[in-house]
């Protein structure tokens, strides 16, 4: 109630119909390197007086700083969401095999689950749900991934993978225009796609600059791939 209170009474303080103030987002590093930097630059644009404010992590800290702190809104792969968050569907994306370039680790295409088993593997912290589907489906073949890393973000993993250390797997969309030594590969059998959302406290109160910022979301990135 106090936060609707003050937000409020930031918005009949205006002056003029122009957006102004702060958008706070929460979302994995991949969309924030790979998807909002465009948006945000756009929106900047044509609305010079909004800043905004991203931070990037996982699933826990996503869904805490929706619940219980600041965040206007955070964008992450479908979860079991609480009833006190609201999801809008936003776009899928598919998984690929990143392998350093010239197959040193003589990957097929498209690349077997058993192939994956022994080849090194860079992976996401333990408990993140794409590694846990991953996993699950290596141990109903009695496999596992050989992890070799551990990293939380895009950017040291493909470093890593780009040095030869092995290979990871990643949305497709955080593979874009990456300008290094990588080559892609698909998996079979394929994976099922990544569903991403929108996510809001149920109830929040959503200030003009940040329903202006969601709906350009939704338009340019709902129902496809980003």
């Amino acid at each position: 109630l106090f936060e609707m209170l003050r937000e409020m009474r930031q918005e009949v303080g205006r002056r003029d119909t122009e957006l102004s103030g702060y958008i706070r987002i929460v979302t994995t590093f991949g969309v924030s390197v790979r998807l909002l930097p465009d948006l945000i630059t756009e929106f900047s644009g044509l609305h010079p007086k909004v800043r905004f404010s991203v931070h990037g992590g996982g699933f826990g800290m996503i869904n805490e700083q929706v619940s219980n702190g600041p965040a206007g809104f955070g964008i992450l792969t479908v979860q079991p969401f609480s009833e006190a968050i609201v999801a809008t569907p936003l776009f899928e994306t598919r998984l690929v095999l990143v392998s350093p370039k010239g197959n040193p680790f003589g990957l097929s295409r498209p690349t077997t689950f058993e192939e994956l088993s022994r080849t090194p593997f860079i992976s996401f912290p333990p408990r993140n749900t794409f590694e846990n589907v991953l996993q699950g489906i290596l141990e109903s073949q009695g496999r596992s991934l050989n992890v070799v890393a551990e990293t939380n973000s895009v950017e040291p993993m493909l470093k890593y993978v780009e040095s030869g250390l092995g290979v990871t797997v990643l949305d497709e969309y955080s593979l874009a225009e990456t300008g290094r030594n990588l080559d892609f590969y698909g998996i079979s059998p394929a994976l099922p796609p990544r569903r991403y959302v929108m996510i809001s406290r149920q109830g929040k109160y959503i200030a003009p600059q940040v329903r202006v910022f969601q709906e350009m979301l939704i338009e340019r990135l709902s129902g496809g791939k980003p």
